[in-house]
């Protein structure tokens, strides 16, 4: 299974936002279900073509503290199909 998610992680004290803190509760649950998962943060959604520049990936948000955090809607919908497969 896979999930879509926005990029950054609440405080658990929910000062962060609930929204966030509910995203990561379900991305824990996800997490500790047994089942195979992808789950994606992507940065600012950007109405650009795919493919014109290199994607990055991290994990635990560690791509946080990188200027530059757009992406195109497009690219992440070929990453959500790629996992798919």
């Amino acid at each position: 299974d896979n999930f879509l998610n926005s990029i950054g992680k609440s405080d658990e004290d929910g000062s962060g936002g609930d929204i966030l803190l509910w995203k990561r509760k379900a991305e824990r649950y996800l997490i500790s279900s047994g089942l195979e998962y992808t789950i994606l943060h992507p940065g600012g959604l950007v109405d650009k073509p795919a493919g014109a520049r290199e994607l990055t990936v991290g994990v635990d948000d560690e791509l946080l503290g990188q200027a530059f955090r757009q992406v195109p809607r497009a690219d992440v919908a070929r990453v959500c199909c790629a996992a798919l497969t």
